[in-house]
């Protein structure tokens, strides 16, 4: 299994003031070739914010090397009503088709809950 290099973008804290999105942090991903000749993405997402969040996803966009964006996909990675606490982890893992590409960027992010 070959491993691509981590560009990986960490994003951290809360995004736009009105906005009930709270960014993620991201860490330790790594995309893969798997067997079925998708590409295995995996890694850990922590609630570094200071409220509890729903709705977890990970979004990953391949670029070649031009910049331009190859493929965009967005998985949830945590069940219906799971509440993800500040200062917890959770692991994903999913498959997503693609391309040739260049490199990546991923970021992780969730509901606020009201």
């Amino acid at each position: 299994m070959s491993f691509y290099p981590s560009q990986a973008q960490s994003t951290s804290g809360i995004s736009i003031s009105q906005s009930n999105v709270i960014n993620l942090a991201i860490s330790n991903i790594t995309l893969g070739e798997s067997p079925t000749g998708l590409i295995s993405v995996n890694g850990k997402v922590f609630n570094n914010s200071t409220e509890s969040v729903e709705n977890i996803q990970v979004d990953v966009t391949l670029h070649d090397a031009n910049n331009n964006t190859i493929r965009d996909t967005s998985r949830f990675i945590s069940s219906a009503f799971y509440v993800f606490e500040p200062g917890s982890t959770v692991n994903f893992n999913f498959l997503m088709s693609t391309g040739d590409f260049n490199y990546y960027t991923a970021r992780a992010y969730a509901d606020r809950i009201q």
